[in-house]
């Protein structure tokens, strides 16, 4: 009898500690979404501050930004995980032609591309695709934040779809810093042809919100 009070109390013990598990999950996940709301609502503040741009750039915007304007950016109607690729699979489907040389890298090196070579090229290559002032100004408008209690095994990034808005990618880092990006997909802000779109780079992604 006290043998089975024993396999019973470790049994209930693994399911808690189990348990914890999970809510250390959604927890987390839970500071990573209110953490990039506040990257989205940061860039809202940027598309309506004739200031902020003019600070980097002399080009006039007036014609892109109106499409940047909207005041949803607090309210996203669906958010997705986006899975980062390492650099080669990136530069793979980006059409490097040296892709072979990633292989004769040291792991240091291989550890310094992967985090130059991110989620974030493969934004600035579909971004590039509306044109050269947009493109400018997609990277005028980005955004960072950080918090130390952010902890994580390797970088993921959320995209945040709204109604108004245009998309907005945000990276997590594994250090606690959350950037963030437009991202312009003409529209196409379904499930099935985000995931399309991403699938050309290597990226899974899956639904969270």
């Amino acid at each position: 009898m006290k043998k089975f009070s024993i396999i019973i109390f470790a049994f209930l013990l693994a399911l808690a500690m189990t348990a914890c598990g999970k809510s250390h999950y959604s927890h987390n996940e839970e500071a990573l979404f209110d953490l990039g709301i506040e990257v989205t609502k940061t860039m809202q503040e940027m598309t309506y501050s004739d200031e902020y741009i003019s600070l980097y750039s002399t080009i006039e915007f007036e014609d892109e930004i109106v499409k940047f304007q909207a005041t949803d950016y607090d309210s996203p109607i669906a958010v997705y995980s986006v899975e980062i690729p390492n650099a080669k699979d990136v530069l793979s489907k980006l059409g490097s032609e040296n892709i072979d040389d990633y292989d004769k890298l040291s792991d240091n090196l291989k550890e310094q591309l992967d985090h130059r070579v991110s989620l974030s090229s493969i934004i600035s290559s579909i971004n590039a695709q509306s044109g050269t002032n947009t493109m400018i100004l997609c990277s005028i408008l980005t955004a960072t934040k950080y918090d130390k209690d952010v902890e994580l095994d390797k970088s993921i990034a959320y995209l945040y779809v709204f109604e108004e808005g245009i998309p907005i990618a945000v990276t997590f880092t594994k250090s606690g810093y959350a950037n963030g990006q437009f991202l312009l997909l003409n529209d196409s802000n379904s499930y099935e042809d985000i995931s399309e779109i991403f699938n050309r780079y290597s990226c899974k992604v899956d639904k969270i919100k």
